[in-house]
């Protein structure tokens, strides 16, 4: 050997085996491959479940929050009206959905409740013998109260971002899975607005219903949203001359 050359060593390895860098490099290789799995896998599950959200998000910014059980509701007194009633805010926790899709709206999508919105496909089926409108379930003796006497109704409603149905079929049911009777009554797509029907007077009711109604057209679900509905026996007509 000459006395200037250098020597390089052997790699240290067991007789016939890979040598201690190839296996520092497969071990590499797997660690790696490791990583880069858990990265997709991380990415994957953070990417969908923000995809998710955020189409919880514009769902809710439209409909809001499931959460109505159908229960008796006597309402509020009417101001300036005797034996009237209001039903809004909490009452539309208690709200009987029926067939329709029913969304409360909360204040900041959390606080009190201010309004329904009501769907669903609409047609001539929304008001035939058998529909499944939603309903405001009044309670015995606020329906007494009402008995034999015409019957106001008066319905705050607000255009949607969705779509917006143009009519408001509101029903009177005057007795528990009876028949109901149905006016129905155009609604603003473009502004809140005030509907107002009369049911002539007979026995006392059990329940108001209300469904989006498009006559010509179920080719969509149709939306209305609900802020509040007034109910009063009508004033008495003029007295005979």
């Amino acid at each position: 050997m000459n006395r200037g050359a250098v020597q390089i060593a052997a790699p240290i390895s067991p007789a016939g085996g890979p040598t201690l860098a190839r296996r520092v490099g497969r071990r590499g290789a797997r660690v790696g491959m490791r990583r880069l799995v858990r990265g997709w896998v991380s990415a994957l599950g953070f990417y969908g479940a923000s995809a998710i959200a955020a189409a919880a998000l514009i769902f809710t910014s439209l409909w809001g929050p499931p959460g109505p059980s159908a229960r008796l509701d006597a309402g509020t007194p009417l101001d300036g009206a005797p034996g009237g009633a209001v039903f809004s805010g909490a009452s539309w926790t208690r709200i009987d959905p029926g067939a329709l899709d029913v969304r409360l709206v909360r204040e900041a999508g959390k606080g009190a409740v201010t309004a329904v919105r009501l769907a669903a496909p609409t047609g001539e089926a929304a008001i035939a013998p058998g529909a499944e409108p939603a309903r405001i379930l009044i309670t015995p003796d606020v329906g007494l109260a009402w008995r034999d006497r015409a019957i106001e109704v008066r319905v705050d409603t607000a255009p949607l971002t969705a779509i917006t149905a143009e009519r408001l079929a509101v029903g009177l049911q005057r007795a528990p899975g009876g028949p109901i009777e149905w006016l129905v009554a155009p609604v603003s797509a473009e502004r809140a607005a005030t509907l107002e029907v009369v049911f002539p007077a007979g026995l006392a009711p059990a329940a108001i219903a209300l469904t989006p109604y498009e006559p010509s057209r179920s080719d969509f679900n149709y939306g209305v949203e609900v802020r509040a509905v007034r109910v009063r026996p009508a004033p008495p007509g003029p007295a005979p001359s």
